[in-house]
């Protein structure tokens, strides 16, 4: 019988298990050291359903509450009834049962005499479960009555399990909240299906939704260990007996039972869903049917089961590229945060010139796009997290060794490919690194420093990435104060306007003045407009600052015609945002006509990203003016992306070339050729072309001789007060002055 029941192993002098071995944990409690060397010979080799025994000493009271504390899995307790005192093994029940609260634990008391037999009443009060004489137990009736201690407690601890995973399950069918709900089911699922297994709850609900365009396999629902990566998909799980057993339950379709990892597959017409469980050893035969009939008769209502999945899918991921949205990001982030022992770091990858592609060739054409970044990031970072945070911004954590701004880079450095095209875009990102060792951080506050980066680096060259440090935030600060400061002076009226001639180079005539804004902000110090010009942009403060200087410019140009500079025109930069202000062409209206000023007079320039980024709004604005008289200039041409086509629907009067390539044009051929093709293309449409930035007179002379119509520069004339304007021009010789 012993063979059969106990399944006797080979002797093993030390007794000892193996390490991670599941077995029973069993305590002897004796103040004979006969006993417990007794015991240990009798049960030495013995496993019991399939378990070896792992046997635990104490001598006293005091050691037995001790061992418990610290091992509160423990299977059985063999007691001694007298040790310290007569009663000293009922005392020890009752602390056992009120103090630590373990009412798995299994007792077997055992007495000094036969005749000493405890009081039925004690032994049902402290839920006892048998009692023997010392000298009764021998090494076959001691493993019999641990046989029958160990199948109770077995069945208290699944009765418990299984009662707290059905309450689990009930609590989330009753919930509102469909994903909360569907949570908390899963939750409830694992801990039932762990019980039944007789393991730890620690497992993981796969599911992969019918209809999926990607045909991802999404975890969402976990328990344990796996708690830290709900919401990731499998691709991105760690290679190991879990991941592969469900990619193994996946692909044939059945359930796979391996030596740590049970996997518990399900098809449903609302997809495939899998439930893996840490075994650390093999399940029984027994167990395994036990799991799959359970798991089997959950068919019925698992297509609901899915149903609520898809909705947790809905609200974590972005709809159109089946990624992690913002929010499930930091969720997500969160929970890896809880768990990391190494340096993460999250990036915002932001795709450069996304809105005048999405604007030059179509949303649909800019969707594309989008999933086609998706699929390239994807594959660069198949560990890491990645979420639509924005319109054309990607959120993306990983380990920090994998994401840095090399590896971003190295990511866009070969064309896209956008309905079977190769289409080459960059991005720039910004990096926040979070080290579990360092100040602790939430997720929300590393998306910030991220975004703080990222808005450094865009000031940059694009295609660039910087990682967060704490001199950002002090420039963030500085930023700050920047702003209030514009703000007080353009309501106070103090930004001034400087006036830059622009000559005609044929008839070597000033021929306009470009008005420049200038912000003294303090008594002989200024910001400079690559400073606040920026920022007016980004805040808005732009729309008011622009009518400022639009307002000063005109009113200047009606000074100088009224001295007899009646053929100067005007040229005022307009940004985008000011393009699609309300009321912008009522301003320009209004403002000639105050200050009686011809609207052929008036040039508002505006660059070649505002030209191709801007909407329906924005250049059908720039059409009525030009209706109305008002010319119209294309800035920094050449710097952008403007194809034939859209430039010949831009309602254009001149082409300026930007200073870059005039730079260039003494150190190599490749500025020249481009200077070059802008002329001949402006000859072409018919429209004059301007050069900026002339600074030398062998540059000068190029542009004349590439036949550039008007120039401007330091060469020529430095920017200037108004009041500077009237005697420069008196002074010119061959210029309007002479009409003066």
């Amino acid at each position: 019988m012993s063979a059969e029941v106990f399944g006797f192993a080979p002797e093993d002098p030390t007794g000892a298990v193996a390490p991670g071995a599941l077995n029973w944990t069993v305590l002897v409690a004796d103040d004979e050291d006969d006993v417990h060397q007794a015991t240990e010979y009798a049960l030495r080799g013995v496993e019991l359903h399939r378990r070896p025994l792992r046997l635990l000493h104490a001598r006293s009271a005091g050691e037995t509450m001790a061992l418990l504390r610290r091992h509160p899995d423990t299977a059985v307790l063999l007691l001694d009834v007298v040790m310290e005192s007569p009663r000293a093994g009922f005392e020890v029940v009752r602390r056992i049962r009120h103090e630590l609260g373990l009412r798995d634990l299994r007792i077997i008391l055992r007495t000094g005499q036969s005749g000493d037999v405890p009081e039925l009443q004690a032994m049902r009060e402290h839920d006892i479960d048998d009692w023997r004489s010392k000298a009764e137990l021998t090494h076959v009736r001691l493993q019999m009555a641990l046989l029958a201690a160990i199948r109770a407690h077995e069945q208290l601890r699944q009765t418990a399990a299984s009662l707290r995973g059905l309450e689990l399950i009930l609590q989330g069918m009753g919930r509102p909240d469909p994903v909360e709900s569907f949570r908390a089911f899963a939750q409830g699922l694992l801990t039932q299906l762990a019980a039944l297994a007789g393991v730890a709850s620690e497992g993981a609900l796969w599911v992969r939704v019918s209809g999926d365009p990607d045909g991802e396999v999404r975890l969402l629902g976990a328990t344990g260990r796996h708690r830290a990566r709900l919401g990731e998909t499998l691709a991105q799980a760690p290679r190991d007996a879990s991941s592969a057993a469900v990619e193994r339950a996946l692909a044939q379709r059945c359930s796979q039972f391996e030596a740590s990892a049970a996997a518990l597959f399900l098809a449903a017409v609302e997809g495939d869903l899998v439930v893996c469980l840490d075994t650390s050893a093999p399940l029984e035969p027994a167990r395994r049917e036990a799991l799959s009939g359970f798991f089997s008769r959950l068919a019925g209502g698992v297509d609901g089961l899915l149903l609520q999945a898809r909705r947790e899918r809905s609200a974590g991921l972005d709809p159109l590229l089946h990624i992690l949205n913002r929010n499930a990001l930091l969720e997500a982030v969160d929970r890896r945060l809880a768990e990391a022992t190494a340096p993460d770091c999250l990036a915002l990858v932001d795709l450069d010139r996304f809105s005048a592609f999405n604007n030059a060739f179509g949303e649909d054409f800019g969707d594309d796009l989008l999933r086609a970044a998706t699929r390239r990031l994807r594959q660069a970072f198949p560990q890491g997290l990645l979420a639509r945070v924005g319109s054309d911004m990607f959120g993306l954590f990983g380990a920090a060794a994998s994401v840095d701004p090399a590896a971003v880079a190295e990511a866009f450095a070969e064309p896209l490919d956008v309905r079977g095209s190769p289409f080459r875009i960059s991005a720039t990102a910004g990096f926040a690194r979070h080290d579990p060792a360092g100040r602790a951080l939430d997720a929300r506050e590393i998306l910030k420093r991220a975004s703080t980066a990222l808005s450094r680096a865009k000031s940059g060259v694009p295609g660039g990435g910087l990682h967060f440090d704490e001199g950002m935030i002090t420039d963030a600060a500085e930023r700050a104060r920047l702003l209030a400061a514009l703000q007080e002076a353009v309501a106070a009226g103090t930004v001034e306007v400087a006036y830059q001639p622009i000559v005609d180079l044929g008839l070597d005539a000033v021929v306009a003045f470009e008005a420049l804004a200038r912000w003294p902000e303090t008594a002989g110090e200024s910001t400079g407009p690559g400073v606040f010009i920026p920022l007016a942009e980004q805040t808005g403060l732009i729309v008011p600052l622009g009518a400022l200087v639009l307002r000063r410019a005109v009113a200047h140009l009606a000074h100088l015609r009224s001295l007899g500079f009646t053929s100067l025109r005007m040229c005022v930069n307009v940004s985008a945002v000011q393009l699609r202000a309300e009321g912008f062409v009522d301003l320009v209206r209004s403002v000639l006509a105050e200050y009686r000023v011809p609207p052929s007079r008036l040039e508002l320039e505006i660059t070649e990203s505002t030209a191709m980024q801007g909407p329906t709004q924005a250049i059908g604005n720039l059409e009525t003016l030009r209706e109305l008289g008002v010319g119209v200039a294309l800035d920094d041409f050449g710097t952008g992306f403007s194809s034939l086509a859209s430039l010949g629907e831009l309602p254009l009067d001149r082409l300026k070339v930007d200073r870059s390539f005039v730079e260039g044009l003494g150190r190599n051929t490749r500025s020249v050729r481009i200077a070059e093709t802008i002329t001949r293309l402006g000859h072409a449409l018919g429209i004059p072309v301007v050069a900026e930035g002339v600074e030398d007179a062998g540059r000068l002379a190029k542009l004349r001789r590439l036949g550039c119509q008007e120039a401007q520069g330091f060469l020529l004339a430095r920017p200037m007060p108004a009041q500077a304007t009237v005697d420069w021009l008196r002074d010119r010789k061959g210029s309007e002055a002479d009409v003066a």
